[in-house]
């Protein structure tokens, strides 16, 4: 089992190390060069204390004969030998250490930094996934697995490699001991097995469960925490503050628990080492003396033992704790890998180049579009048949649940129509897709506004040295927003907090404006935009809207009629279907 384990967790982590697979060998060079340095370094202490009861030039010590010889009488004053030897113990020991050192920094590096390439192939692979997909998913599930289950896939992947570095360490260990005393050997492993897979058995279904309770505190946590957030005005209201927060605390006690059990669990290793160890060198020494040795001729191999039981002893820690990590992992990890195979089986949105200026926009022209969403029996969308022509503005009006959102995300190319034909200048929309989202900006009911400046709010994305200063004051004055700009002390890098929460809700629609001006786009797609404002702020965007009329095309998106007077034509729909088509006179008269 425990074989089986490591072997999935490790073709896992080949998989989602991808290309970073070939630095391995390189890796594993540097762990064996580790592994020599040990075996030199325990090697010497037996010399080493062998030097205080035994000749020079004795069995155990003939090898230094050569090496002290070459340095005039070392060979024959033990005091130098021993000041000799003990000099280059401590070189052969900081050189283990620099060089130990550096095989952990290999290590972290290379783990972090995938850590940071599989976070940001997630988040590429979310914001490329098609948007139908994306509505599928709650957000918290993005974070969780951006965060914990990549997290969870570093620290095990840190694991491992660490645990095949100490590994080949204790394989050349082994080796040594088995030069010194081959019932030594058969010990360690006999105890070294029995504490491994004890450990195992005891633990792993805990363990396992441990995993999967915390990556589910995890998002319990994560969601009320968003939700909490997102919903502060309405929950305060409402006095509804104990639902999202009995949501939080459930998932943050389920974390406690599970790391509760899971570090508990990983300590006991330690303790299990040091009381084996203890027995070891017991049985060891009273083995050697009921077999007749002096005392004084078991002080090399009894510290030969020793120091190669203080570098075995927290690599058979690492070992139990590797396997109790992996287990809790393991969960994270398979979730991890089936998340990737979901991001890379799907169709991706195609990553347009929206930098350089596409086609003036024309036309548009949507011929029996229909579309279903998956998973639903009745059509949102049925024989759309509808044009827009560059410089009209076009209303689409209906209740709530009569298809206009829908019909704007197939407008906008996020949603692909089930059947029917949508024409952009008279092309296939598939085929001008990237122009036209050159051309075509999107004004919801609730801005997105980032926690920026008004400077990055309006540019959104342009980086700094990028940014067209001229284009930023004329958007401002297209937006009317140059005089509110001046009155701040900060002026255009005033903060605007979350969400914008520092301005009103007709300055976020203004903002939203200024940023489809300064991207120069052609086409304004406003849904339901007025929607959330109070009369006085509707009617001034009404107004500008009225303005703007003829110089940039509009898709206004409206519950009232009353928003949609300046527009050349409205389409009424209901039910998914388009019912009534006429300018904003004839719907007044109809309703009449």
């Amino acid at each position: 089992m425990i074989i089986e384990s490591i072997r999935r967790n490790i073709s896992d982590m080949l998989f989602l190390l991808g290309d970073e697979r070939r630095k391995l060998p390189f890796i594993l060079a540097t762990f064996l060069v580790v592994s020599l340095l040990d075996l030199v370094g325990v090697g010497l202490v037996g010399s080493y204390i062998a030097l205080f009861t035994q000749p020079i030039g004795s069995g155990n010590l003939s090898f230094l004969q050569p090496i002290f010889s070459r340095f005039g009488n070392l060979g024959e004053d033990r005091d130098a030998a021993m000041v000799f030897l003990g000099l280059i113990l401590v070189a052969v020991f900081v050189l283990k250490a620099i060089v130990g050192l550096f095989v952990q920094r290999i290590i972290f590096r290379f783990c972090f930094k995938r850590m940071a390439y599989l976070r940001t192939s997630a988040i590429e692979a979310i914001q490329r996934m098609p948007y139908s997909n994306f509505l599928q998913r709650n957000s918290s599930e993005y974070v969780q697995t951006v965060i914990n289950y990549v997290g969870q896939y570093t620290g095990s992947l840190r694991y491992t490699l660490t645990l095949i570095s100490d590994g080949t360490v204790a394989i050349v260990l082994f080796i040594l001991l088995s030069w010194v005393s081959g019932f030594a050997l058969a010990l360690v492993i006999a105890i070294g097995v029995v504490m491994i897979v004890g450990y195992d058995k005891v633990f792993r279904y805990k363990i396992s469960r441990a995993g999967r309770t915390l990556n589910i505190g995890n998002e319990l946590t994560i969601r009320g925490i968003q939700e909490g957030a997102a919903g502060f005005k309405e929950i305060r209201i409402l006095g509804q503050e104990s639902y999202f927060l009995d949501q939080v605390r459930r998932g943050s006690w389920l974390v406690a628990n599970s790391n509760n059990l899971i570090l508990l669990i990983q300590a006991i290793p330690r303790y299990m080492v040091e009381v084996a160890i203890i027995s070891f060198v017991v049985s060891v020494v009273a083995i050697m003396v009921l077999q007749g040795q002096s005392i004084e001729s078991t002080y090399p191999v009894i510290g030969m033992l020793a120091v190669a039981l203080l570098r075995l002893a927290p690599i058979t820690n690492l070992i139990m704790t590797a396997i109790s990590s992996l287990r809790s992992n393991r969960p994270g990890i398979k979730l991890l890998r089936k998340e990737f195979d979901y991001l890379g089986s799907m169709p991706t949105h195609e990553n347009f180049d929206l930098t350089t200026n596409g086609s003036p926009f024309e036309s548009l022209e949507l011929k029996n579009v229909s579309f279903t969403y998956d998973n639903s029996p009745f059509p949102a969308l049925h024989n759309i048949t509808m044009s827009i022509v560059a410089g009209e503005s076009v209303g689409l009006v209906g209740s709530s649940g009569s298809g206009k959102t829908t019909l704007v995300d197939v407008i906008l190319g996020l949603l692909v129509n089930t059947s029917g034909e949508l024409f952009y200048n008279r092309n296939p929309l598939s085929e001008g897709l990237p122009s036209w989202r050159r051309n075509v900006a999107y004004l919801p009911q609730e801005v997105f506004m980032i926690d920026d400046s008004f400077r990055n709010n309006i540019s959104f994305g342009a980086a700094n040295s990028d940014l067209d200063n001229e284009r930023l004051e004329k958007a401002l004055m297209q937006s009317q927003l140059s005089d509110l700009v001046s009155e701040l002390p900060d002026g255009i890098d005033t903060q605007l907090g979350e969400q914008g929460i520092r301005l009103s809700g007709g300055q976020r629609q203004r903002v939203a404006l200024a940023r489809a001006f300064y991207h120069q786009r052609e086409v304004l797609v406003l849904d339901e935009a007025t929607s959330a404002l109070d009369t006085d702020t509707e009617r001034e965007i009404v107004q500008e809207m009225q303005r703007l009329k003829g110089n940039v095309t509009m898709i206004v998106i409206a519950h009232r009629l009353s928003t949609l007077q300046h527009c050349d034509r409205i389409y009424k729909l209901k039910r998914g279907e388009i019912v009534e088509v006429g300018s904003y006179r004839d719907m007044i008269s109809n309703q009449e």
